[in-house]
C-alpha cells in the first residue's frame, strides 16, 4: 500500500448503489475503521465523498512500508451489502482532480450558466433553550427555537456554524453534549449541514507585543492587566517575541503562564497604540480547525465547509485552512454574492444589517421590521438571480434583533398573534429527545406550513425574505452543494481580489491589496494575481495534467515514476520549478503555468 494515497472503498459495477457513513452508529459506540500490519494499528479518517458512490479514507499517520489490511467494523457503512473491493487511489488526471485534496479541487464544466443558489447559515450553535450551549444573559432564542420553524415553515434546510466549546469538543475527554446531539439531529434528520465555526472562536484583541517577559513593558503589562478566566477572550495575554509563544496573566499570582491551544489568539498588537502588528505565528490552525474537523468527522457529522468568525479571516491563516476544508466562508461587507471562479472563501450576505447604514452591533434590540432593510435585501436577491449567482445568507439568531414578539400583539395582550407561536418548539429546555417530525400539538396546526412569525418584528422579515429567494427559483443548497455546483479553486496562497478582512484594512506588515493566487472556474478559465509588479491579472485557458506529488516538497513523483527534485527551501514556491500542469505538494494541488 502507498503510505501516501488515500484509500477508496467503492461499490462494486455490478451492484450499483450509493454508500454513506452509518454516523449515528460510529458516534454512539466510537467505532474506527483502521490499517494494520499486524503488530500496530492506524486510524482511518472518512471523508464522505459527495457523489456517494465511495467513501475516502486517509490515514491519521504514515504507515511505515509494507503490507497493510484494511479493516472496516460491521455497520460503519451503509448502503453497501459488502466490500468487495478496497484499492488505493488511481494515478490518473480525473481521480485527483475531483478529490478534496489539500482544500483545493476543482470541478469540470462547461462556461457557467448554471440556476441561481441561496444558502442560511446560523452561527454559533446558541440557543437559550439549550443549556449546554452556554448563552449568554442577554441571548434570545436561537438556531433551534427559531430559525428552526423559520425553515420548516417554508421547506428549507439551514446550515449551522458549530463551535466546538459549545458541543463538547474541548472537554477533557471530548464528547458531544445536548446541543451537538441536536445539531447532528438535524444533519441527520432534516438534511441540515453542520460546518466548523472553529474550536473557540478565539476573538480578542488584547494580546500585546513584548520583546521577553522579564522587561519592563511586560512588568507593565502584568499590573495593568486583568484575569477573567484562562480561556476568555478578554484576560491579558501576551506573545513573547523571544520565545515565539503567547502567555496569560495570573495577576493574583504575578506570574506568566504559557496559554493552552484553545486560548491563543489570532492577532498580535501594540499595547499603547493599540494597533494591530502582525498575525500570532503561535495560532494553532491545525487545533481550531484541524481537532474541529477530526473530532466531528468522529461524532458522525458530515462536515466538509467553515466559517471564519470575527476578524480570524487573512491571508495568514485562510490557506492553512482551505488545507483542512475546502469550502470556506466569511464576510467581507463589500460583495454579497458569489459567481466562478471563487475566490479562496465565498462571501455571505449578513441578515442582521451589517453593511447597512444603522446597523446597532449584537445586543441591539431593535426587532421592528424594517422595510428598507427588506428592499435592500430583495435587491441583493434580485441582482444574484439575475446572473446566476450564489448568496449565502448568514445570522445569528439568538441576538435580541429576532425576538419573535412585539407589544400588543399577542392573543394575551389584545393582539391577534397566538401566544404558543413566539417559541413555537415551546418553553421549556430542549433535550436531545425533542419531536421534530411535526408542529407541537399546542400551536392549533398540523403541518409547519401554517405558522408564521410575528408580523411586524424582523423575524417576519426574514421569513419574507427567505421566501422571496425560494418563491425566485433560487436553489436552496447548503454550503457543500453549493460548492459542489458553482466549483471550487485550484489556489496557491490567497486571492480576496482587492477587498480586505479584518486587520488587512490596517495596512500592517505583509498586508496587500492583491495576493498570490491561482484560481480555476468550471470552465478551465484560470486567474493569475501576481503582485510582484503591482497588481497583474492574466485570463489564460489551461488543459492542466495532474501529477501526484507527495508529501515532501523537495521531490516530486510523477505518475510515471519520473522524480523530480524541487529545492527543499521554497515550500509551495517549489511549484514555479516544476513543468505546467496541476500537482499536489503538500496535500495542496498547485496550478502551475
Amino acid at each position: 500500500m502507498n503510505p501516501y494515497n488515500h484509500i477508496v472503498v467503492s461499490m462494486p459495477e455490478d451492484m450499483p448503489g450509493k454508500i454513506y457513513l452509518n454516523a449515528e452508529l460510529i458516534s454512539s459506540r466510537h467505532l474506527s475503521a483502521y490499517i494494520t500490519n499486524g503488530k500496530e494499528e492506524i486510524p482511518l479518517t472518512p471523508f464522505d465523498s459527495f457523489d456517494h458512490e465511495a467513501i475516502v479514507f486517509r490515514p491519521v499517520r504514515l504507515p511505515a512500508d509494507g503490507v497493510w489490511r484494511l479493516f472496516i467494523p460491521d455497520g460503519y457503512l451503509t448502503g453497501a451489502p459488502e466490500v468487495r473491493e478496497v484499492t488505493a487511489i488511481p494515478a490518473d488526471e480525473e481521480a485527483l482532480r475531483t478529490l478534496s485534496v489539500g482544500g483545493a479541487w476543482h470541478v469540470k464544466g462547461s462556461q457557467w450558466n448554471g440556476r441561481s443558489m441561496f444558502s442560511i447559515h446560523d452561527d454559533d450553535t446558541v440557543d437559550t433553550f439549550i443549556e449546554a450551549s452556554t448563552p449568554s444573559e442577554w441571548m434570545n432564542g436561537g438556531y433551534l427555537s427559531l430559525l428552526y420553524p423559520v425553515l420548516e415553515s417554508l421547506g428549507l434546510r439551514g446550515c449551522l456554524s458549530m463551535e466546538g466549546r459549545r458541543v463538547g469538543f474541548t472537554k477533557n475527554p471530548p464528547v458531544l453534549n445536548t446541543n451537538g446531539q441536536l445539531a447532528l439531529r438535524l444533519q441527520n434528520e432534516k438534511g441540515w449541514e453542520v460546518q466548523s465555526h472553529s474550536m473557540g472562536a478565539v476573538t480578542g484583541d488584547v494580546n500585546w507585543w513584548v520583546e521577553s517577559l522579564d522587561t519592563p513593558q511586560a512588568s507593565r503589562i502584568m499590573d495593568e492587566g486583568v484575569f477573567l478566566g484562562r480561556t476568555n477572550n478578554f484576560t491579558t495575554t501576551v506573545y513573547d517575541a523571544s520565545t515565539g509563544v503567547q502567555y496569560y496573566a495570573d495577576v493574583e499570582g504575578k506570574r506568566w503562564i504559557e496559554s493552552k491551544p484553545e486560548a491563543i489568539k489570532p492577532y498580535v498588537l501594540d499595547y499603547d497604540s493599540h494597533a494591530t502588528l502582525m498575525y500570532n505565528p503561535a495560532f494553532p490552525v491545525d487545533y481550531q480547525w484541524g481537532e474541529w474537523f477530526r473530532l466531528a468527522r468522529e461524532f458522525g457529522f458530515r462536515s466538509n465547509a467553515w466559517v471564519t468568525y470575527g476578524p480570524s479571516s487573512s491571508h495568514a491563516n485562510v490557506p492553512l485552512i482551505n488545507e483542512i476544508a475546502p469550502c470556506g466562508f466569511e464576510t467581507d461587507g463589500e460583495t454579497f454574492y458569489n459567481l466562478p471562479p471563487l475566490r479562496s472563501t465565498c462571501t455571505r450576505l449578513m441578515l442582521e444589517g451589517q453593511s447597512i447604514q444603522g446597523y446597532q452591533g449584537e445586543r441591539g434590540t431593535d426587532n421592528t421590521y424594517n422595510k428598507s432593510h427588506l428592499k435592500y435585501f430583495k435587491e441583493k436577491i434580485d441582482e444574484a438571480a439575475d446572473c446566476g449567482g450564489w448568496v449565502v445568507m448568514g445570522l445569528h439568531a439568538y441576538r435580541p434583533c429576532w425576538v419573535n414578539r412585539l407589544p400588543g400583539k399577542l392573543v394575551s395582550e389584545g393582539g391577534d398573534y397566538p401566544d404558543a407561536w413566539v417559541f413555537p418548539l415551546g418553553e421549556t429546555p430542549f433535550d436531545e429527545d425533542i419531536d421534530l417530525t411535526a408542529p407541537p400539538a399546542a400551536l392549533g396546526i398540523r403541518d409547519w406550513s401554517e405558522w408564521h412569525p410575528c408580523p411586524g418584528t424582523r423575524l417576519y422579515m426574514l421569513w419574507e425574505v427567505l421566501k422571496y429567494a425560494r418563491d425566485k427559483g433560487m436553489w436552496n443548497v447548503t454550503s457543500s452543494e453549493g460548492y459542489r455546483e458553482m466549483g471550487n479553486k485550484v489556489a496557491v496562497g490567497y486571492c480576496n481580489r482587492g477587498i480586505q478582512i479584518g486587520p488587512d484594512k490596517e495596512g500592517f506588515e505583509g498586508t496587500r491589496d492583491i495576493y498570490p493566487h491561482y484560481i480555476v472556474g468550471r470552465n478551465d478559465e484560470v486567474y493569475y494575481y501576481q503582485d510582484m509588479t503591482g497588481a497583474v491579472e492574466q485570463n489564460v485557458r489551461v488543459s492542466p495534467t495532474v501529477i501526484d506529488v507527495r508529501d515532501n516538497s523537495s521531490v516530486a513523483y510523477g505518475i510515471d515514476g519520473t522524480v523530480v527534485p524541487l529545492d527543499p527551501s521554497a515550500g509551495v514556491g517549489a511549484a514555479q520549478q516544476l513543468p505546467p500542469g496541476v500537482w499536489i505538494i503538500n496535500n495542496r494541488k498547485v496550478l502551475v503555468r
